[in-house]
């Protein structure tokens, strides 16, 4: 599908006109780029998305990656990972923390690497920069100004509030001023932008309170390939053995979670939860997909008698999909203070047809209920998230409800379907009028 309404003879807002083929950057340092043995990250589409489309996209990203914590490249690279599809990475030191000053040199020297670097290149139409970091989206708003494009801000995560939960609760109030250059950062460039995107409702409210009136905006969720998922599964569904060196049991319900097991859940609630329904339903078994740092908590739970709670480690994308293909229910259990709303293993679970237990208040939670795909439970409360597996346990008639309904509501979150909101925003920019010529 090409971009249609872009192209030579279209004029942005700032009276340049375009290029044969429109060109646009994406700055963001994280991320695991293509061909890189994880699920395909957000920008990953985005540039596979808008290349396809018939545009010539280079991400600006990091030499080290974050994710998998080792250095791809020490020195400034270029690749070509699709048809019009450059990455270029840009050299930063690594570290091996995710909160740390190591990680705040990453992302200080990414900026002002990117900044540099970005000088002579050819001029962009459109910047697609991610909300957080903010020092690098920062830079990308400058690039804008100076070559005369126009800024997309895609908002990802809620940086600094996402900071408070690495700080102690009493601490909190009295660390926030601390953190208010990158609010400070983070207000600019949203006045800054000609449009924002973001992957949920709420974090879009969010930025729009911060932004100019009357720009283009988007809700774009992150959302999965559905088909292929479901095509994944079905063909992996006998690695299930190899996985757990047994098959499911007669009668047997078995929950999942999937995911980082870290400070920004409800570990302690879960561990507890397991050890109350293996007094009273002990086919409940729950499986835990991940790593992070809070698993010894989890392992020793295990160890003192939780032996329904079991820990498989990291498992790639399709070991996954054979996962879900047996288990009868998701697991979206966060801390109280959590300001995640529509996790990616949400995706997951709706596209394999899993009803999902979620502590989350926000966006997702308004899915479950207005979509009948799942329960709820109070945050640190294992009486409650206990109360909720044992109700999907004993009433088969909800389960398979609750199943089906989740099948169906999946389609809605598929990626091609989410992603092409993307094209229609650029349709937009290149055709809109009244954008100020220059930003403030």
């Amino acid at each position: 599908m090409q971009l249609a309404g872009l192209g030579r003879g279209m004029v942005n807002a700032q009276g340049v006109e375009f290029m044969d083929r429109p060109s646009i950057w994406l700055v963001n340092p994280y991320g695991p780029l293509p061909g890189e043995k994880w699920r395909e990250y957000r920008f990953a589409t985005l540039g596979r998305i808008l290349a396809g489309a018939g545009c010539d996209v280079t991400w600006w990203t990091a030499g080290f990656s974050h994710h998998f914590k080792v250095h791809r490249s020490r020195e400034w690279m270029d690749s070509l990972v699709g048809p019009n599809f450059h990455v270029r990475l840009v050299p930063t030191p690594g570290y091996r923390r995710h909160v740390g000053l190591g990680r705040l040199l990453f992302e200080f020297v990414f900026a002002c690497r990117l900044e540099r670097g970005a000088r002579h290149a050819r001029r962009p139409d459109f910047i697609i920069a991610s909300d957080t970091p903010q020092v690098s989206a920062f830079v990308a708003a400058r690039l804008c100004r100076r070559f005369g494009a126009m800024l997309i801000v895609d908002v990802m995560d809620l940086w600094p509030e996402l900071f408070d939960l690495a700080i102690p609760r009493p601490l909190r109030s009295a660390a926030r001023p601390l953190f208010w250059p990158w609010r400070a950062l983070r207000r600019s460039v949203r006045r800054r932008a000609h449009a924002i995107t973001a992957l949920c409702p709420s974090y879009l409210r969010h930025a729009l309170r911060e932004a100019r009136g009357g720009i283009e905006s988007r809700v774009i969720y992150n959302g999965i390939d559905v088909g292929g998922f479901r095509a994944q599964g079905t063909a992996a569904q006998s690695r299930v053995e190899d996985l757990f060196g047994r098959s499911k049991a007669p009668r047997e319900i078995w929950a999942v979670f999937a995911g980082t097991v870290g400070n920004n859940y409800d570990v302690d609630c879960l561990a507890s939860a397991a050890k109350i329904v293996e007094q009273d339903q002990p086919l409940i078994r729950i499986w835990i997909a991940g790593d992070g740092p809070l698993c010894p908590r989890l392992r020793e739970a295990g160890k003192s008698g939780s032996g329904n709670l079991q820990l498989l480690g990291r498992l790639d994308h399709q070991s996954l999909a054979s996962l879900y293909r047996h288990c009868d229910v998701g697991l979206c259990t966060y801390a109280r203070d959590s300001n995640v709303e529509m996790p990616d293993k949400a995706y997951d679970y709706l596209a394999a047809g899993l009803p999902i237990i979620t502590s989350l208040r926000g966006d997702l939670r308004e899915v479950i209920e207005s979509k009948g795909v799942g329960l709820s439970y109070e945050p640190g409360n294992a009486q409650s998230l206990a109360a909720a597996l044992r109700t999907v346990a004993r009433d088969e008639v909800l389960r398979k409800r609750l199943a089906d309904n989740a099948y169906r509501c999946g389609n809605a979150f598929d990626r091609a379907g989410q992603y092409a909101q993307m094209l229609d925003l650029l349709r937009a920019l290149g055709l809109k009028q009244g954008i100020p010529e220059s930003i403030h």
